[in-house]
């Protein structure tokens, strides 16, 4: 089959010709038919991102990433250096420690001057991969950054404490 389709799934369509689709394009449309969402195609979202801000993309995007380990003992670790003219898209924080100070632990993610700039006040008290709320300046990005994720303990100084930091991106055109 050649030419434009057009993909329904509740009150969404898509019409996109699929002649000449990269594999990542394919995964994507077979994911829409088969009702996978959003949330659960992150991987593809780059993708989408890349194909919203330049439609002439012909080459699939590669997905980025900084990351580090935040412990009690390094409680402010550099995750590297966000380039210019990147989409931030999504921030995981996967506590394998608890951070144990006798108040409320807390770690956001963002640059100097602006800690929580990409993610906000993730609770790192249990273990598990943590639901991050994303910062205001998540999203596109025109200058570079070196990025940080900030602990604080609560109270006392945690004696315990390790979680991995991992920021997702995509770089993108410089004009539209």
């Amino acid at each position: 089959m050649s030419g434009k389709h057009t993909y329904t799934k509740g009150r969404a369509s898509w019409a996109d010709g699929i002649d000449g689709a990269t594999p990542v394009q394919a995964t994507h449309l077979t994911n829409f038919e088969n009702g996978v969402t959003n949330a659960q195609d992150t991987a593809n979202d780059a993708w989408d991102l890349a194909t919203a801000a330049n439609t002439s993309l012909t080459t699939d995007v590669t997905v980025k990433s900084l990351s580090a380990w935040a412990t009690n003992s390094s409680m402010t670790p550099a995750l590297g250096t966000l380039p210019a003219d990147s989409y931030v898209y999504a921030v995981d924080v996967h506590v394998t420690q608890a951070f144990n100070s006798d108040g409320t632990d807390l770690l956001v993610v963002g640059w100097s001057g602006t800690t929580n700039a990409l993610a906000t006040s993730v609770d790192v008290s249990s273990t598990g991969v943590k639901s991050v709320t994303l910062g205001a300046s998540a999203g596109y990005n025109s200058a570079s950054h070196a990025v940080i994720a900030t602990y604080t303990a609560g109270g006392s100084a945690a004696s315990a404490g390790k979680a991995l930091v991992v920021v997702r991106y995509v770089s993108v055109p410089t004009t539209p």
